[in-house]
């Protein structure tokens, strides 16, 4: 029939194909697989708001037992039949007990293979069954999550593959197209190779699961079952620390960055709460999925392979280091875990765990490094060009709360971040010649067509900066490992046309931080941290210690010699 989907992908071609004509004369009559007409109530976002009925309609107890056996038989389900059965248990699922059988032991089959279909190669009417049948889904979760953890004793939620299903961007429902390297995609030039998924499908699924609740649920229930077999399992963790990454707006581009700070701005009090509710829901997760990482023993921890366990911490870094800007004590409170969580891997007797924690703490000092602030002000000196020398003054994206506002590109390059960091000098009108009076020189970094980034002591262009319309009066190339993310203090050279020799050098005076919290920041933290638990100590007074533990240390021991030799303490 055409109106089977089945797990088994070798039916898919050949047997499709007849009747793909007659699509919809199959659609409109009352199959012979189903004893129900498949006209059903569209169903709509508000649809959430289902009578309850005590007790089910034999015909309804029918059909869930006909989907039943279809699966056990044959692996599949009938299009309609996924929709009809899921969204009679969003109807039943409180009164019924038929529906919570139903639910627990079909919805997350009936679920993955809706998801495994591709839907380039079916048609709209089998789409908006998936669309319906999984939105259905999602309620479903969502509901027992919320009947599991208001029972006294804590109950056991069955569903969780479903939400797993309908979380994970691998699934070819939600592949996105650009992922794709289809190695034929060059021969047809339309935008949707035919196994394009649909990843908008998935983040409506997320942002239903929260509107409805969803992820309260959820946490409650992590915080119940924490330390229990009932917790969800580590794969399925995952998942839904990649969803709620996705509930957070996406970082500003930079090309408009200036718009982008002009819009958050105008956010109206309606748009600011929604979007609080969203962080609210992250970070809970976030939360819930930090009690359990601390909840767990060194034996809990020697059955998980380390490969599981760094994942899990990426995952959340990736998603509160996004947050630093809007929810800043929540990024710390983070940060603050991940210190404590290293220190429990590094004082493991397992040596495995043991030198995780220690390649951990390397990815702790890469990341507070991160999110160094840029130095507040420039002094440049003894340039041969007198009007150049002077102070710069930060001039980049800044927080309400004062501080710079960190562009995180994504996970593996945050080397983007550079590219609008720009410091600006007025000539001031007294000291100089007219014609420089009131100019602005800047100090910024540019790609240049090697890819390799330079710094720039220039006059920029008003209307087009960074391009050969500018006068450079210094010039620094950066050496290709190691691209300075602020104007280096030493090694500029004169641009023969415009500068005079000497070059200048350059000293950077503070940090873009509010007041007062300049011995805050993550490195103070980090280095705070280190030296009141005496971890180099551990190590290097132990002469028990593992060569490969000494090996990983050496990191640690150079952050600490840097940090104290810094000029601000």
């Amino acid at each position: 029939f055409a109106c089977l989907i089945t797990q088994v992908s070798t039916m898919d071609e050949e047997q499709k194909q007849p009747d793909a004509d007659n699509d919809d004369a199959n659609n409109t009559t009352t199959t012979t697989t189903t004893t129900i007409s498949a006209a059903t109530v569209t169903t709509t976002e508000s649809s959430v708001e289902v009578e309850v009925m005590a007790v089910a309609p034999p015909e309804v107890l029918t059909h869930w037992n006909e989907v039943g056996n279809g699966l056990i038989k044959s692996q599949t389900v009938v299009w309609k039949a996924a929709v009809e059965s899921l969204e009679n248990v969003n109807k039943y699922l409180q009164t019924v007990p038929e529906a919570r059988t139903f639910m627990e032991k079909y919805m997350s089959q009936i679920v993955g293979i809706l998801v495994d279909q591709v839907p380039g190669k079916i048609g709209t009417h089998e789409k908006d069954c998936v669309q319906e049948s999984l939105l259905f889904a999602i309620q479903n979760v969502a509901e027992d999550l919320n009947i599991q953890t208001a029972q006294t004793q804590g109950g056991r939620c069955l569903v969780m593959r479903t939400l797993e299903h309908c979380f994970s961007n691998k699934k070819n429902y939600f592949k996105s197209s650009k992922g794709n390297n289809n190695w034929h995609h060059h021969h047809h030039h339309h935008h949707h190779p035919m196994n394009a998924g649909m990843p908008e499908l998935r983040v409506r699924l997320i942002l239903k699961f929260h509107n409805i609740g969803g992820f309260t649920y959820l946490c409650k229930y992590m915080n119940q079952t924490v330390g229990t077999e009932n917790f969800v399992e580590l794969e399925t963790v995952r998942h839904i620390l990649a969803a709620v990454a996705d509930l957070l707006p996406k970082p500003p581009s930079l090309n408009n960055n200036n718009n982008a700070a002009k819009k958050n701005k105008s956010m109206s009090a309606a748009e600011a709460q929604k979007r609080k509710a969203m962080e609210d829901d992250v970070i809970n997760v976030g939360r819930s999925v930090m009690t359990f990482i601390s909840s767990m023993t060194d034996d809990d921890l020697k059955k998980i392979p380390v490969d599981q366990l760094q994942p899990l911490q990426q995952d959340l870094q990736h998603i509160f280091d996004r947050l630093v800007v809007t929810r800043r004590d929540a990024c710390y409170e983070f940060y603050e875990f991940w210190r404590n969580w290293v220190h429990k891997l590094i004082n493991s007797p397992s040596l495995p765990l043991k030198l995780f924690g220690w390649e951990s703490v390397n990815d702790l000092i890469d990341a507070c490094e991160r999110h160094r602030p840029p130095p507040r002000t420039f002094w440049v000196k003894n340039a041969g060009t007198a009007f150049a020398n002077g102070l710069f003054d930060f001039s980049g994206a800044v927080t309400p709360d004062g501080y710079f506002q960190p562009i995180f590109l994504d996970r593996s390059n945050n080397q983007g971040a550079a590219e609008h960091i720009m410091y600006v000098h007025e000539i001031p009108q007294a000291e100089h010649p007219q014609q420089q009076a009131g100019h602005k020189l800047t100090l910024f970094r540019c790609t240049m067509r090697s890819q390799q980034k330079w710094w720039f002591l220039s006059e920029a262009d008003e209307e087009q900066p960074g391009t050969d319309r500018d006068i450079d009066y210094y010039q620094h190339k950066s050496l290709k490992d190691q691209e300075e993310a602020y104007p280096p203090a030493a090694g500029w050279l004169t641009c023969r046309n415009a500068g005079s020799e000497p070059p200048p050098n350059l000293q950077a005076i503070g940090w873009m931080l509010p007041e007062g919290e300049e011995r805050n920041t993550l490195e103070h933290q980090l280095a705070k941290w280190a030296i009141s638990q005496a971890i180099v100590e551990q190590v290097l007074g132990d002469t028990t210690s593992h060569r490969e533990v000494v090996a990983r240390s050496t990191n640690l021991i150079q952050f600490l010699a840097k940090m104290c030799s810094r000029e601000d303490g």
